[in-house]
C-alpha cells in the first residue's frame, strides 16, 4: 500500500496511545529503535515481548489480551511476514484493535 506522508501523519496524531507488538531489547534492530524514537517524541507507548524483558523503559506485556484497552487502539507490528496470521489471530480473538 501506498500511504502518503499527510496521511500518516493524520494517523499518528489521531492516537497518541499505542502498543508495540515484538518490541525487541536488542538495541540494533528498528523493533527497538523505531519505538524508543517515538516515544522520545511524545508518543505514549506499551509494548510486547514474550519474555517479559524491561525494554527502553516500556511497560511489557506478553500478550495483546493483557495490553490496557486503551493502548491495544493502534497496534504496530514488529514482526516477519510469516507470523502475522497468528498476530492477525490473536487480534481477532482479544478485539478492540482499531489500526493495525
Amino acid at each position: 500500500m501506498n500511504v502518503k506522508d499527510n496521511e500518516i501523519k493524520k494517523l499518528l496524531s489521531d492516537y497518541k496511545k499505542f502498543s508495540v507488538y515484538g518490541l525487541s531489547p536488542d538495541a540494533d534492530k528498528p523493533s527497538h529503535y523505531v519505538p524508543l524514537y517515538m516515544k522520545n517524541h511524545g508518543w505514549d507507548m506499551v509494548g510486547t515481548y514474550p519474555k517479559n524483558h524491561s525494554v527502553g523503559g516500556f511497560k511489557i506485556y506478553s500478550k495483546i489480551s493483557d495490553i490496557p484497552a486503551e493502548y491495544r487502539k493502534f497496534l504496530d507490528v514488529f514482526r516477519s511476514s510469516d507470523k502475522i496470521p497468528d498476530v492477525v489471530e490473536e487480534v481477532i480473538a482479544t478485539g478492540g484493535v482499531e489500526v493495525l
